[in-house]
């Protein structure tokens, strides 16, 4: 069957649009040297690549062998035919002809008549098919370049994340488990019980890949080799770690890592400042981990100064990284889900980007739409974070990012998804619920839409179109 790929870049500014096409009528398509054929849960991209295909929890893998530029080419299949890494296969012929579309564009960022980007001034970002996706059939280079524009753009190739050599980590865009659980909480009702949080992990990352077994779930993400740093929130726990991403999540997280072969002083948790640290009793202001974590994992807190990259152009702006971030191969993202007085809602995608650059108050006009979305589109971003976790035992409707306790509302629920667009379409949604319940405006009438979460839809970094996202949903 014929098969259309859209393929979307974004180096993080956007001077302007430029757009080439190809069209075969084999049903396969080639950019200079290298062919890309998708068939039957494999991808193939350049001469001479190895390839396999293998399905996970409904979706298929496939890898590409040869390296550019100490870059991994890689792309995975899932259900649906949409792959990973920011470009989409649609199968089927466009227009119900039996002609292969492959495109490669770039657009503008603008908005006219005054207008914020985000609004209805805004131009579109990318077009139509972004909106549900990602992942690309280009030759080698022109895969390279889609998928981490450093490598076409000469920015240093260093900065891209390499994975370790034969692991392909799992991506399934739009699937998102949650998982909740009654009588979770200790006696203060602010913390999970540790067998609580254990089984919520356990269960939701099983009904993310088909396995039983954490650490069998975990190796899905993660190799022995990996350098893995965690990102929790704890932003709203600065008073007395009321509203934070919990220890006893993070430890059953940090557990599995070392069940699945991931050596504690590979184990890196991290956070923007002491406080923040201390907030989700990881460790105390002082970086002294909590006694109950094995042997050998750090924490360590970058306070908007600590980075070993040198300033890039992002967003429109300049930035750096923060060391730990650069520092490791696999990124696992501990967020929450909160309502926020800025951008609407924080979620997966702003505790990666304002959680790890050195300077997030410059990211945060026009409700940081759509900055957040072009910080997380960074090559450095996108090679690194593999899995997000969401820890909702507790969530903030209005009032955020800090506690608000008349605002804040016990879940007992553990979200997971590989796909951070599609983490934070449904938990957006929860909030907006939320304030529908306690008669709060919607987002957008509170002059406050998180539109960042379409734009990064738009730029191909998960799926956005509610009706392409699945969740799964169960009550343990």
């Amino acid at each position: 069957m014929p098969s259309v790929v859209d393929a979307r870049r974004d180096g993080g500014t956007r001077d302007g649009g430029t757009e080439s096409k190809a069209r075969v009528d084999s049903g396969a398509s080639r950019l200079g040297s290298g062919a890309s054929r998708l068939g039957s849960g494999a991808s193939r991209l350049g001469s001479g690549a190895s390839v396999h295909g293998t399905s996970a929890a409904g979706g298929n893998e496939a890898s590409a062998g040869p390296e550019i530029g100490g870059l991994s080419t890689r792309a995975r299949e899932s259900e649906g035919g949409r792959l990973a890494f920011g470009i989409t296969v649609e199968i089927g012929p466009p227009g119900g002809g039996s002609r292969c579309g492959v495109r490669v564009a770039s657009s503008p960022m603008k908005a006219s008549n005054g207008g914020r980007p985000g609004d209805e001034n805004r131009a579109p970002l990318l077009g139509r098919r972004a909106v549900i996706g990602g992942a690309a059939g280009l030759g080698l280079a022109g895969a390279a370049g889609a998928l981490f524009p450093s490598v076409a753009e000469g920015r240093p190739a260093g900065l891209v994340a390499k994975a370790p050599a034969g692991f392909l980590p799992m991506v399934a865009p739009g699937r998102v488990a949650r998982v909740q659980k009654a009588n979770a909480m200790q006696g203060n009702g602010l913390w999970p019980t540790q067998d609580a949080a254990n089984l919520l992990l356990t269960r939701v990352m099983a009904e993310l890949t088909g396995k039983q077994d954490l650490a069998e779930a975990l190796k899905k993400f993660v190799h022995p080799s990996d350098k893995v740093a965690i990102k929790p929130n704890g932003l709203a726990g600065r008073t007395g770690a009321t509203m934070a991403t919990n220890k006893e999540l993070v430890l059953a997280l940090v557990r599995g890592l070392v069940a699945a072969g991931v050596p504690a002083t590979s184990i890196v948790i991290y956070e923007q400042w002491e406080s923040f640290m201390a907030g989700t009793r990881c460790a105390d202001k002082k970086m002294v981990v909590d006694a109950e974590f094995p042997a050998g994992v750090t924490a360590m807190v970058h306070q908007n100064k600590d980075s070993s990259m040198e300033e890039i152009s992002a967003a429109g702006g300049k930035t750096r990284y923060a060391r730990p971030f650069t520092d490791a191969t696999c990124v696992i993202n501990l967020s929450q889900m909160k309502d926020h007085s800025i951008c609407g809602f924080t979620g997966a995608l702003k505790n990666i980007t304002h959680g790890s650059v050195l300077n997030p108050q410059d990211f945060h006009a026009h409700d940081a739409s759509p900055q957040i979305a072009q910080l997380y589109s960074q090559d450095i971003v996108r090679s690194r974070v593999r899995l997000h976790i969401a820890d909702a035992t507790k969530v903030i409707y209005e009032g955020g990012p800090g506690d608000k306790p008349a605002r804040r509302v016990l879940q007992e629920a553990v979200y997971a998804s590989t796909d951070p667009v599609a983490l934070d379409v449904v938990g957006c949604e929860l909030i907006e619920k939320l304030r529908k319940d306690n008669s709060l405006p919607t987002l957008k009438a509170a002059g406050r839409a998180p539109t960042y979460i379409q734009n990064a839809g738009e730029l191909g970094l998960g799926i956005y179109d509610r009706s392409a996202i699945t969740l799964r949903d169960v009550a343990i």
